[in-house]
């Protein structure tokens, strides 16, 4: 890192301050005026610059960090995510239409585990705040809180004994992710359907 990075031009001007403040001293006979004056224009000056190279790595942080969760957001709707989405997304369907026909054939463990982890992952880079917390919810919480309410059954069953076909089961942070970002008022009617 160069020193424009690390506030360098800051500490210049408190060295710079500190070397006159040391040597303000005229020959043994009192403080010089000037070297006084100019020492703490310096200090003022490195002070001055510091905060605002501070500001500035905030701000970059700032925008770091929204333009990680847009990455996250388009890896979402990336074709890798696309057909797991989809065949989840028709399980969804068919818990909250009651009816069994909208599910795709081709649906598997794999698929719901695809999905919740992408949510477990956008969850971890939020608590790590590389990602902004703010732009993540405001695009996450509108999928998991119509899913969440359907998938927490999945996600039960996957933790139990019948249902152990994955190493999953095991994992206590499994589907936080999607927990965490679903509104906690959110809701799926009851399904009595041909389920």
């Amino acid at each position: 890192m160069s020193e424009d990075e690390t506030g360098g031009n800051g500490n210049i001007f408190q060295r710079l301050a500190s070397i006159l403040m040391i040597n303000r001293y005229s020959g043994g006979s009192g403080f010089s005026g000037a070297a006084t004056w100019v020492a703490m224009i310096s200090a003022i000056t490195g002070g001055y610059v510091g905060l605002s190279t501070y500001q500035l790595d905030v701000s970059k942080q700032i925008d770091q960090s929204v333009e990680k969760s847009f990455d996250m957001i388009q890896a979402y709707n990336s074709e890798d995510m696309t057909e797991p989405r989809a065949r989840v997304m028709s399980y969804v369907y068919a818990k909250r239409e009651c009816d069994a026909r909208y599910i795709n054939r081709d649906l598997n463990d794999a698929d719901y585990v695809r999905v919740l982890e992408f949510f477990d992952l956008v969850h971890a880079c939020v608590e790590a705040k590389l990602c902004d917390e703010a732009t993540s919810k405001r695009f996450f919480e509108p999928h998991a809180s119509f899913q969440w309410p359907i998938l927490s059954q999945v996600v039960e069953n996957m933790r139990s004994e019948t249902y152990a076909s994955m190493s999953v089961r095991s994992d206590p942070g499994f589907a936080i992710g999607m927990a965490t970002f679903a509104d906690p008022e959110a809701s799926a009617p009851p399904c009595d359907g041909n389920f």
